[in-house]
């Protein structure tokens, strides 16, 4: 039942006098037309026009006149609101295209880089955990470091060391094996190769041994050679000797260089029990009189082990099984 405005009386109808102060109330409006001048009627939507809704929120001081607050101060409700018609709504100008905003984006320069570091799933390329290295020194190992990594045998107690340093005025991170037994590799596209140097190709580990050519020491003085003209520098023979805990096999490779992978078809050296080695792995090779190795572009990777080095880029480092990335740069292709 309606109620009066002035008084707050019950009325008996929506129009009419109040029977408790004399107002005069007017007729209510229904909500699906309105009667305008001249007798005709005018819907307030347009024919099959959607409905909107919109949220209103009452004053802060929704008291009527009579002092009593009809309303909580909190209390909204959905309103409907009316379409508005085309012929009254103003032309869409078009849109004109923006230049783009190259500037970019704030990074600090008054404190060190903030590099993270990720230590990749199983059977991940890209995706793991991920640590941010904001310590001056941040220490990897299986017992105790700023990372523990618990489940690998092959790491030791404590294995390596991310440090930060000062070059030239700028910060450089620099990652230093700590005596581990068992080695830390970075995986590389190219390095050179010296006696003893250690290996990763896809999963197995290899040691380069050098076999030098014979000196001038090694030749008979009373035989003659023969002149060539200026002789070109030549690699001593290297062998790959496969570590493994039963017998170690060894690779023999001429101053022609070998390819090395799974294809029988395009390598010259094919390790057998891989499954981790590609078509075409990598490619050894004599350039001057100095043995190196390059990555054909692997699956997984070609590796060295190192006592440090400096990460002035995005790098991955391998200690045991477990493989990491060091990342400088945000273009990553991880989502991190």
């Amino acid at each position: 039942m309606p109620a009066c405005p002035v008084c707050n009386a019950s009325l008996l109808s929506a129009g009419g006098t109040c029977p408790a102060c004399g107002s005069v109330m007017p007729p209510r409006e229904t909500a699906a037309s309105r009667q305008v001048a001249g007798g005709t009627r005018v819907a307030t939507a347009g024919a099959g026009a959607p409905p909107r809704t919109a949220i209103e929120v009452f004053p802060e001081d929704p008291a009527g006149r009579s002092g009593r607050n009809l309303r909580r101060q909190d209390e909204a409700k959905e309103t409907m609101l009316e379409p508005v018609p085309h012929s009254v709504r103003p032309p869409r100008e078009p849109l004109e295209p923006l230049e783009p905003d190259t500037t970019p984006i704030f990074r600090p320069h008054r404190r060190p880089p903030v590099p993270r570091l990720v230590a990749l799933d199983d059977g991940q390329l890209l995706e793991g955990e991920v640590w941010r290295v904001r310590r001056a020194r941040t220490i990897i190992g299986r017992v105790e470091g700023t990372i523990v990594i618990p489940n690998d045998p092959d790491i030791s107690a404590k294995h390596l060391e991310i440090a930060s340093v000062r070059v030239e005025g700028e910060t450089r991170w620099r990652l230093v094996d700590l005596n581990s037994t068992n080695g830390t590799f970075v995986r590389v596209n190219r390095a050179p190769l010296a006696d003893g140097k250690e290996l990763i190709l896809a999963s197995h580990r290899y040691r380069v041994r050098l076999t030098s050519p014979p000196g001038p020491a090694d030749q008979d003085i009373r035989s003659t050679r023969s002149f060539h003209g200026e002789s070109s520098p030549t690699c001593p023979t290297l062998y790959l000797e496969l570590l493994t805990p039963e017998r170690q096999p060894q690779f023999r490779i001429g101053s022609g260089g070998a390819t090395i992978g799974a294809d029988a078809s395009q390598c010259d050296l094919v390790p057998t029990d891989d499954p981790y080695l590609s078509p075409l792995h990598a490619r050894v090779s004599c350039v001057g009189d100095r043995w190196q190795i390059e990555d054909a572009g692997s699956v997984n990777g070609t590796w060295v082990r190192i006592d440090r080095v400096t990460l002035d880029q995005d790098a991955e480092f391998q200690i045991g099984e477990q493989r990491f990335r060091f990342l400088l740069s945000r273009d990553d292709n991880a989502g991190l």
